[in-house]
């Protein structure tokens, strides 16, 4: 699980007031995935923004020695950070391990909510990037042994 996904009442973007986040989720898509079901594929180039509303999730990377479960996500969490950003394919799988559901934002929505609301829009910005920087900093740690510089 990545720590740094949630924040205020544990969710993505937790501390938005009720009327924020009816102005945000009139920019989204709802999606249902089947237990099993994959959401992501690797160099897909779906590059929505999913934020996980109930059920779980599975981030699996394939490497040319193995396939392995890097984390798994649940309500309140999001995936597809970096595809949303860079708009370059995904360089993982993403598969439901429960019945689960999500809401999406497309680049063509949060454009939309840009346009029509840009300090929320900032608001959303400024959390991916807080969540991208922790993300990393949690890869940096794995990389380096205790005691190693």
């Amino acid at each position: 699980q990545y720590p740094s996904d949630t924040e205020g009442n544990g969710r993505f973007l937790g501390d938005l007031r009720d009327d924020e986040v009816r102005a945000v989720l009139s920019y989204t898509q709802a999606r249902r995935y089947p237990r099993g079901e994959q959401a992501i594929r690797e160099g897909d180039r779906e590059n929505g923004l999913f934020v996980i509303t109930a059920g779980r999730f599975e981030v699996v990377k394939r490497t040319p020695y193995k396939t392995s479960r890097t984390t798994v996500l649940q309500a309140g969490e999001i995936f597809g950070v970096q595809s949303f950003l860079d708009h370059q394919p995904s360089s993982t799988n993403v598969r439901a391990v429960d019945d689960s559901e999500v809401v999406v934002i497309s680049p063509t929505g949060f454009d939309r909510l840009r346009l029509a609301q840009p300090q929320l829009a900032l608001r959303l910005v400024l959390h991916l990037a807080r969540i991208v920087s922790l993300r990393f900093r949690k890869h940096e740690r794995s990389l380096t042994a205790p005691g190693e510089l």
